[in-house]
This record gives structure tokens, sequence and C-alpha cells, in this order.
């Protein structure tokens, strides 16, 4: 998988008619032959800043995107941020779930001499913190 992440800042005056161009693509690029998610954030701590975070099932599908001009105009938007922007391409290799994160709860309560209480069930006050 190939995760696209582009965060920007834009000016007050700009920042609705900025947000507004990328949300448009959002629709556009899930629908997309091998795309597997596209998101538009607002940062929280900083109005000014936006992120647009896709999600590309393999590089072949993620490169006809990236020499796209729909992804040509979002560079372009990149472009107007008063700061640098971020972009940053990366590769996954892996992902787990939530069954995966039980499980390694799990070992850790096995393996611990001490349980944390936000590990292990019946432990303390967060005994409810254990995913089953």
């Amino acid at each position: 998988m190939i995760q696209v992440h582009v965060r920007m800042l834009s000016s007050p005056e700009q920042h609705a008619q900025i947000e507004r161009s990328l949300r448009s693509r959002v629709g556009p690029t899930r629908a997309l032959r091998g795309c597997l998610d596209c998101r538009l954030y607002r940062e929280v701590g900083d109005e000014d800043a936006l992120v647009l975070v896709e999600l590309w099932d393999d590089q072949a599908a993620w490169q006809r995107h990236a020499l796209s001009d729909s992804f040509r105009e979002i560079l372009v938007l990149a472009e107007l941020s008063p700061e640098p922007p971020e972009i940053a391409f990366r590769r996954i290799d892996a992902s787990w779930d939530l069954p995966y994160l039980a499980e390694l709860q799990r070992k850790a309560c096995r393996q611990a001499a001490e349980p944390a209480e936000s590990v292990c069930p019946g432990r303390g006050l967060r005994g409810n913190a254990m995913i089953r």
C-alpha cells in the first residue's frame, strides 16, 4: 500500500476556497481504481492547516494518480501555503487490526510480573481497557 500525506497551511483569506477545492477532489479520488481511501482533515490546534491523506492499493495505482491533472492541482494548492507544505509518500508493507492488539495485550498480561492497570482486565479502575 502507498500512503500520500499532504499538509498545507492557508491564509485566512484563502482558507475557505482552498478547503472547498480540496474537498471537491476527495470523492472523485476515492472512486479511482486502486484508491482505498481519501480524506481531508483540519488539524486540531491549527485551524489554518489542512491535511489530505490518500491510501492506494499498490504503487501502480498511486503512480497513475500522481501523474494526473487532479493531483497536479493538489500540488498547485499546496504551493499557495505561506509555509512550505509537507508532502510525503509512504509504502506500508503490513497492517494489523484489533484482534492483533487483543493478542498483544494478552501476551503482555501473561508476561508481566506486575500487570499494568491499563492493559490487563480486572486490574484497578481501568479493567475494561483490554480489547477482547
